[in-house]
């Protein structure tokens, strides 16, 4: 239920962070914008297709109606909570009857661009560039990234960075770092 998010202060304060990096132009609500501008750092860090750019705009655009950010509608930071406290509710559901929640369409579709030279994993290096091309502190990507490293192999496949984003957003507990480099 939506309300076990409400009322959980570790996830709530997660989001309330969430919401300040992701409003791009400081306004203090979530819009439309936000979202484009988001995905054109993406495509400036990376280089990447056309097709790759669409898919992940495609992924944001589903995310973004699932959480009542669409065309002329933006979200006060107290609306974003509220609605993605019913949203996290309903990608609980979607997973434990095994099926495959927003979430992981849309970090599915990133993760086909940030793996810039197409091996499959995710580098350390490559993550850097693009999360700082969205102005992500470099403190915080490389915490984020071993918090995503769960096998320690120094790069992250597609389902190591799913469940993470997955975790952040839709666990009620704090994801722990589990080691260092």
């Amino acid at each position: 239920m939506a309300d076990d998010f409400l009322k959980n202060e570790d996830w709530v304060q997660r989001m309330n962070e969430k919401f300040m990096w992701l409003d791009t132009n400081k306004n203090g609500s979530l819009e439309v914008d936000d979202w484009k501008d988001w995905v054109q750092s993406i495509e400036r860090a990376t280089n990447a297709s056309e097709d790759l750019i669409s898919k992940v705009q495609r992924a944001v655009d589903e995310f973004c109606i699932a959480i009542g950010v669409t065309p002329g509608k933006s979200l006060s930071k107290e609306q974003f909570i509220r609605e993605f406290a019913t949203f996290a509710a309903a990608e609980r559901a979607i997973k434990e009857r095994g099926g495959q929640p927003i979430l992981y369409k849309l970090y599915g579709a990133i993760y086909d661009v940030i793996d810039m030279n197409k091996d499959g994993y995710v580098t350390l290096s490559e993550y850097k560039a693009v999360m700082k091309a969205c102005n992500y502190d470099m403190n915080e990507i490389f915490k984020t990234f071993c918090q995503m490293d769960s096998d320690i192999s120094g790069k992250i496949d597609r389902q190591e960075m799913a469940e993470y984003q997955y975790r952040t957003w839709i666990d009620l507990q704090k994801p722990k770092a589990k080691k260092k480099y």
